[in-house]
């Protein structure tokens, strides 16, 4: 292959990435216009509005179940138009669309304000996960996915309300999902970057990664979150999730320049 070969192989790639990024782009905007409008008419509706409120509350569930059809079907084209050798992002993008708005729908009904709230926070950060997905290292990626689990802890424990059960399950998940992926990191370690998958070894990152920085994050994480049971006010907490973060942000930076 020749050097303008290359070139071209670079920039659709490079379009590639950039047309994906859009979609994510689009697919957070939308979202969040669907909770502005539920928080709207349904969490925070006035008395002259409480009819359109009812009537909106009782669509939810038929709305959560319609959004789980349609990301049922755009599975499964996905799949088959994957099986058939065309890659079809398309599919992938209406998939976590209609999975994101059915998770809105079932958030708003079960629990309310404080889930509208909490998912005005996510949705940006999912997004902004996405771009540094497609633009920085994966160990970056993972490492931002890992400080981002550990605010949104934080911020469950901050804000839990009548809800006690729930950031205490959230904790548990958290815990089992960092255990999982440091045994995962240290088989990806022990392969060089490499990890096999139906019997052939993929590189899931680069020979000189460096691991301590992904196993820091996670104890990290999971410290501010468990800070939070014990201190009422969260600022501290999320100053070092968030220092730490930077910090990661600067080194990996750098490490791309």
């Amino acid at each position: 292959m020749g050097k303008d070969d290359n070139n071209i192989v670079t920039v659709r790639r490079e379009d590639q990435i950039f047309n994906r990024i859009i979609l994510w782009i689009i697919g957070a905007v939308v979202v969040e216009l669907y909770l502005l409008f539920l928080n709207r008419y349904y969490v925070r509706a006035i008395i002259a509005q409480w009819d359109f409120r009812m009537a909106l509350g009782s669509a939810l569930p038929i709305l959560a179940i319609i959004f789980v059809a349609c990301f049922v079907v755009f599975l499964v084209l996905g799949i088959h138009a994957h099986s058939a050798g065309k890659k079809k992002p398309i599919f992938a993008f209406w998939c976590i669309l209609t999975a994101a708005l059915a998770v809105a729908s079932m958030v708003t009904y079960f629990v309310g304000a404080s889930g509208v709230r909490f998912l005005y926070i996510a949705v940006p950060m999912v997004g902004v996960l996405a771009l540094l997905y497609y633009l920085y290292q994966k160990e970056f990626f993972c490492i931002a996915v890992m400080s981002v689990l550990g605010l949104c802890g934080i911020y469950l424990f901050q804000h839990r309300g009548t809800h006690l059960v729930l950031p205490y399950v959230y904790l548990i998940v958290l815990a089992v999902i960092l255990i999982v992926g440091a045994l995962l990191a240290r088989m990806i370690s022990a392969g060089g970057g490499t990890m096999k998958f139906a019997g052939k070894r993929v590189r899931i990152f680069p020979k000189n990664t460096v691991y301590a920085t992904l196993y820091v994050t996670g104890m990290v994480a999971i410290a501010v979150v468990i800070g939070s049971i014990f201190l009422s006010s969260g600022a501290i907490l999320y100053g070092i999730a968030v220092a730490w973060l930077l910090v990661m942000a600067v080194y990996y930076t750098v490490k791309m320049m």
